[in-house]
């Protein structure tokens, strides 16, 4: 495959043409404007489909292998909450690099998907004035969790 400007994306087959691995592929198709623009145009539905068709075909040409990995690099531009059943599905695909970009997918998914939690209770340990800590002292101490107020440090 030689990568020419026929191509509808002829920046990820020059891509595509030079990787040997499934990171510089993923690393690079998700900084191509093309591709983010197709995450955006297409809806998740419509990039899983185009997905699972090129995955269907059998023996697929080089051409469809590089559009899968196109779409499919689409997909991580797309809520994980939106993907992540079609994900395992598009896992069993007969693309070498399908299983490593899903992984790089979940792996990179967008910070809204994640869920942050901060703790409403800071651990604290009170000692008495006349408790110290020593190894060789038998000394008995209490762990409070007490609400956070604030950074007290």
């Amino acid at each position: 495959m030689t990568p020419d400007h026929s191509h509808p994306f002829p920046e990820a087959a020059r891509v595509f043409v030079v990787a040997n691995t499934p990171t510089y592929l993923f690393k690079h198709f998700r900084s191509i404007q093309r591709i983010q623009a197709l995450a955006t145009e297409m809806s998740t539905e419509a990039v899983v489909k185009r997905c699972t068709e090129l995955a269907a075909l059998g023996k697929p040409a080089m051409d469809d292998e590089l559009s899968f990995y196109v779409h499919l690099v689409a997909l991580c531009f797309k809520p994980l909450s939106e993907i992540r059943g079609e994900l395992d599905d598009l896992s069993k695909s007969p693309f070498r690099w399908a299983k490593p970009l899903i992984n790089l997918i979940v792996s990179h998914a967008k910070a809204s998907d994640r869920i942050v939690w901060k703790p409403q209770f800071k651990p604290s340990i009170r000692l008495s004035s006349e408790q110290r800590l020593s190894s060789t002292s038998d000394t008995h101490t209490d762990i409070q969790l007490s609400p956070d107020s604030g950074d007290q440090s």
